[in-house]
């Protein structure tokens, strides 16, 4: 073999070398993002699916609580009537336990009232 032949396949060689470690890189490279993609895709969806349970879980919480504020608009309504009932006969304790339990009603309604103004 000449020294022309001998220099023309070790350049070929030495190309070819450079190639195949630029395809390793190449795909190195693929290999740590599809990894990183398996690993986000499978903490994300789990948490993914969690978020729209919750969601689920607060509208149909938020429904049973404006449904059942009317009921409590009503308790407060009989607790004032009868305040005024028991303070004509003159039994103060007793109005004194609906103050306090008037107090707890007008609280959760309240409450209620902030969850209404939620939009799910």
């Amino acid at each position: 073999m000449d020294s022309k032949t001998k220099e023309i396949l070790q350049k070929f060689s030495a190309k070819e070398k450079v190639e195949l470690s630029t395809q390793k890189v190449e795909l190195g490279l693929l290999q740590d993002i599809e990894s990183d993609y398996d690993f986000l895709l499978n903490k994300i969806k789990p948490s993914k699916d969690k978020f729209y349970d919750a969601l689920s879980d607060a509208k149909n919480h938020q429904k049973f609580l404006i449904k059942d504020s009317s009921k409590l608009e009503n308790v407060q309504k009989d607790i004032i009537s009868a305040k005024r009932k028991l303070k004509e006969i003159g039994l103060d304790k007793q109005v004194s336990a609906l103050d306090k339990m008037s107090s707890k009603v007008d609280a959760i309604i309240k409450d209620i009232e902030r969850v209404k103004n939620i939009k799910l």
